[in-house]
């Protein structure tokens, strides 16, 4: 499946962040969401432009 290449910013909107979770697949997404939840700052990275429910270490 032919993806697009999207441009973002290279310097992130905060300075800190209490967890950096790289891959946002079902354990990553999940991880990210329960930090946020308990009042952590979080940046959440993927390299795909979307999620995905396959799970790898």
């Amino acid at each position: 499946m032919p993806t697009t290449a999207i441009s973002l910013p290279l310097t992130p909107k905060r300075a800190h962040y209490d967890a950096i979770i790289v891959g946002v697949r079902c354990a990553g997404a999940s991880t990210a969401l329960l930090l946020a939840r308990a009042g952590l700052t979080v940046l959440a990275i993927e390299r795909r432009p979307y999620g995905s429910d396959t799970l790898s270490t």
